[in-house]
């Protein structure tokens, strides 16, 4: 009975069995959203705004045949760019920036005539309250900078 449909619409009748509806005519699979193939010819400009456009063609006269089709498109596309996007204003002109000037750097102050020399050169003095301990301290300490041979201080 593979031919026949069996219909149980009425739940306390007799089941009737009615032919198979004919079968449907197969339907053309929609390939609107599959990826299209890369073409063997292709060719591809810029135009001025930046746009691609593109012709492309499966075969050469395919290609050759869309080529002559795509002739009169590009001034069209041109067109419709400026159109769409009119040019960019010219650029304002910027004023012309000041050329930096640089000074000599400020004299140290006169070194104190009675500072301990080390064999960096006179000793740099230093003193303050100390921020780990709350402690005054008063010392000399060698001009090199820290970590590059420089002298131990001296304390006092």
């Amino acid at each position: 009975m593979t031919d026949a449909v069996t219909n149980y619409d009425d739940p306390f009748g007799e089941p009737t069995v009615t032919a198979a509806p004919a079968a449907l005519p197969p339907v053309a699979p929609d390939y609107s959203d599959a990826p299209i193939p890369e073409a063997a010819f292709s060719f591809t400009v810029k135009s001025p705004k930046g746009n691609l456009f593109s012709v492309r063609g499966a075969s050469a006269a395919q290609f050759a045949q869309n080529l002559q089709a795509a002739e009169g498109l590009v001034s069209a596309v041109v067109a419709l760019e400026n159109v769409a996007a009119p040019a960019a204003p010219a650029p304002v002109p910027q004023a012309p920036r000041p050329q930096a000037t640089y000074s000599q750097p400020a004299a140290a102050a006169p070194a104190d005539p009675n500072a301990p020399v080390c064999v960096h050169g006179a000793r740099v003095h230093r003193s303050g309250v100390s921020k780990k301990t709350g402690q005054p301290f008063n010392l000399w300490s060698c001009p090199q900078p820290q970590g590059a041979g420089q002298c131990p201080a001296i304390w006092g």
